[in-house]
C-alpha cells in the first residue's frame, strides 16, 4: 500500500522535505475553538471528545474541517473501550456450544469475538490519532508555527538559562 498523502501544511512545518513544488490555493479550513460533541454521540465517546478537542486545539491541530473526523476518533475509542472491558469479563476463550454442569467446556474453544472487535478498533483508533498528530512518533515530526520551543519544552528552558540565553 502506497504511503498516505500528507497534507501541505505538514510538509511547510516539516520545512518540505522532499523539496517538491507545494500547492499553491489547497484550502485553509477555520481553526475550531470550543468545539462541541454532536447530538446522539455514545457516552464514552462523547467523554473522550471532551478530552482531546481541547487538546487538540491547543496544539492548534482542530479545524472546522476535522470534526467529522474527530467524531469517527472518539467513536473508535468507545468501541475499544467498550469492546475491551466486555472481552476481559466474559474472557479471552469462550465455548459456542456452552459448558457441562461441572465448568467443562462441551466444544472447542474459540478467542471471544470481543477481543477481535478491541483488536480491529485498536489498530484504526491510533492510526486516527496519527493523523491529528497525537501520537509521541507523529508528533515527533511536525512543528506548529510561531512558538519558541522554550516556552512548553521544560528541558529546553532550563538548558537556556544554563547557558545565559
Amino acid at each position: 500500500m502506497a504511503n498516505p498523502r500528507v497534507p501541505t501544511s505538514l510538509k511547510v512545518l516539516r520545512g518540505n522535505p522532499g523539496k517538491r513544488p507545494l500547492p499553491q490555493n489547497e484550502p485553509q479550513p477555520a481553526a475550531t475553538v470550543g468545539a462541541v460533541p454532536p447530538k446522539g454521540m455514545n457516552a464514552v465517546a462523547e467523554e473522550h471528545w471532551r478530552y482531546l478537542a481541547p487538546r487538540l486545539e491547543g496544539m492548534r491541530v482542530l479545524t472546522d474541517a476535522d470534526l467529522a473526523a474527530l467524531e469517527v476518533l472518539c467513536d473508535l475509542y468507545a468501541r475499544w473501550k467498550t469492546a475491551t472491558q466486555k472481552g476481559w469479563k466474559l474472557g479471552m476463550l469462550y465455548c459456542p456450544d456452552g459448558y457441562s454442569d461441572d465448568g467443562k467446556p462441551l466444544g472447542a474453544l474459540k478467542v471471544n469475538p470481543y477481543i477481535r472487535i478491541a483488536q480491529d478498533a485498536e489498530k484504526s483508533y491510533l492510526r486516527a490519532l496519527a493523523s491529528f498528530g497525537m501520537t509521541p512518533e507523529s508528533r515527533s515530526r511536525v512543528e506548529v508555527a510561531g512558538t519558541d520551543p522554550a516556552e512548553t519544552n521544560p528541558f529546553l528552558k532550563l538548558e537556556r538559562r544554563r547557558s545565559g540565553e
